[in-house]
């Protein structure tokens, strides 16, 4: 027997039978069919058995109702082919796909991997261990045997394997795609790889279509791992547009329309040094600040409801664009860590060397989250977003009920991240936005002294805002004049934004090859526009 497909089914009677003929439709002279009934009770079974009687490729097994892995592992058991997949019944749909899997394993017949899913393997296909996991192949390893010049390749999602790779890394879901992208990802080993960007133990990534939909996996992750459900946020925070989202963020659900914060959620200050209760003159702001977070904790554990997480942006921009002061996410994160909590990232805005002296905003505050959210600039405007986050937490949210995402992680996606961090290398981007960012910081700050308005100006890299007041005692925000200004500067050909909890902040974020001249061109007419206000 060559080929072996299984196919794991609990209630799928819907689909089963379309699934088990796009299977059996395909022409590979040795090919079974090993269908495992997981408990279902909507008839499924009768299904399986009808086709077993007509056709004696299809073999039949039932089990009570033991879950996701169990039943990959028991198809594995089953499966007699040297050459083994895994198909979930909404990937069979598409006959053409199995017949392009069949016709891999001529192709690549030495490779023993068809497809890709996140493993390391050697010049001969076989694997070495899974991306980020803690056994004999870790992320120094590859590295070193990298650098030894040993052939190593990264597969980025498996689909059909031989047997004894199946085997060895477990026999899980696995996923259709093209011949090409084989080749797509054995180029990308040469490249280098996100997880290398990103301090131990960050080693399992999920990809996403967007930072909404990365940010809602980082909720149900973090509640995966912990058992429990209430979180902690900033205020004037906002991290994406789904319901559950919207409860977590205080700029959404505090503002126009909303309806306050649900039971759940706990809202801190943010570690505002300029307008906030502790200020920039205060060497202890940052633990005077994560003491909020630390009250939350206590209440919550005196409540018996304990804490599930603590969301915040690295640095935070809807917020106002915000600097942290010195320790505060470290006393923050300790506060959360000590009860169980869970630490999350929120690094859509300030991620991939925006803020110019990192890689990553929360390496600013010399702490690594426990997962972490990538948006935006990870697809370079592309539809693309992760979660990186532990294999503890990883193996935690692996408790039965599936996570998919229909184009997490496609190939067309995955290719236009690779570009992006092959870009931000041969370009040295992170070190072009520290260098111009420190040009415009050093042009806007003079503002201060000649125009009143101009009550701070404050960022990092091309992570940067300008706040505007009315009064420098009173802070009185100047929200009116903001819009005036950014109105203006648009119609000079800058495009900038207002934000903060009184929208009187004007941020400055522009593409990561903004350069020397763009933020001359800035200074000058930020300076125009502002002597039109004074």
């Amino acid at each position: 027997m060559e080929v072996s497909v299984f196919i794991p089914v609990h209630n799928g009677a819907k689909y089963l039978a379309q699934a088990i003929e796009s299977v059996l439709g395909q022409t590979h002279r040795e090919l079974e069919l090993v269908v495992i009934d997981d408990g279902s009770t909507d008839g499924s079974l009768a299904i399986m058995e009808r086709y077993a009687r007509a056709d004696r490729r299809v073999r039949v097994f039932t089990q009570a109702n033991r879950g996701v892995t169990a039943t990959a592992n028991r198809g594995l058991e089953e499966a007699r082919g040297d050459w083994v997949a895994r198909l979930d019944a909404d990937d069979l749909f598409f006959p053409e796909k199995i017949a392009r899997q069949l016709a891999f394993v001529k192709r690549y017949s030495d490779l023993r991997i068809a497809g890709t899913r996140g493993w390391f393997i050697n010049d001969r296909g076989r694997s070495l261990g899974l991306v980020g996991t803690e056994g004999p192949f870790t992320r120094e390893e590859f590295l070193r045997r990298r650098d030894s010049g040993e052939p190593v390749y990264f597969i980025h999602s498996s689909t059909l394997m031989h047997r004894e790779t199946m085997i060895a890394i477990g026999g899980y879901r696995t996923q259709f795609v093209q011949a090409e992208d084989v080749d797509l990802w054995l180029r990308a080993a040469e490249r280098g790889h996100l997880l290398l960007k990103l301090p131990e133990p960050l080693s399992v990534c999920f990809f996403v279509n967007s930072a909404s939909e990365a940010n809602e996996l980082a909720l149900r992750l973090a509640r995966a791992a912990t058992g429990r459900r209430d979180m902690i946020v900033l205020e004037a925070a906002y991290h994406g547009h789904t319901t559950s989202l919207i409860d977590l963020s205080p700029y959404k659900h505090d503002g126009p329309g909303g309806s306050g914060a649900p039971d759940w959620v706990h809202t801190v200050p943010i570690a505002d040094t300029y307008r906030g209760p502790y200020r920039r003159d205060d060497p202890l702001a940052g633990e005077k600040y994560a003491a909020h977070v630390a009250a939350v904790v206590r209440a919550l554990e005196e409540r018996g409801r304990g804490v599930a997480g603590f969301i915040a942006e690295s640095m935070p921009s809807v917020g106002g664009q915000i600097v942290f002061p010195p320790g505060y996410l470290a006393a923050a994160y300790g506060a959360v860590r000590a009860v169980g909590g869970v630490c999350i990232a929120d690094e859509v805005q300030t991620g991939f060397g925006r803020v110019g002296t990192h890689f990553w905003g929360f390496e600013t505050q010399d702490v690594a989250p426990d997962l972490v959210v990538l948006g935006k600039p990870i697809g370079n405007g592309h539809p693309l977003a992760a979660v990186v986050t532990t294999p503890r937490i990883a193996a935690a949210f692996d408790n039965g009920m599936e996570f998919f995402s229909t184009f997490g992680g496609n190939p067309v996606s995955c290719a236009a991240g690779l570009a992006v961090l092959d870009v931000m290398e041969e370009q040295g981007l992170q070190a072009h936005a520290l260098r111009v960012g420190e040009r415009v910081l050093a042009g806007l700050r003079p503002l201060g002294e000649r125009f009143p308005l101009v009550g701070d100006v404050r960022g990092s890299g091309l992570f940067l805002g300008v706040e505007l007041v009315r009064d420098r005692t009173t802070l009185e925000p100047a929200d009116e004049e903001a819009s005036y200004v950014v109105n203006r500067l648009r119609q000079h050909g800058i495009l900038l934004g207002t934000d903060g909890p009184f929208h009187n902040v004007v941020k400055i974020r522009p593409p990561m090859p903004f350069d020397e001249a763009n933020g001359d061109f800035l200074i000058a007419t930020f300076e125009t526009v502002l002597e039109e206000l004074a």
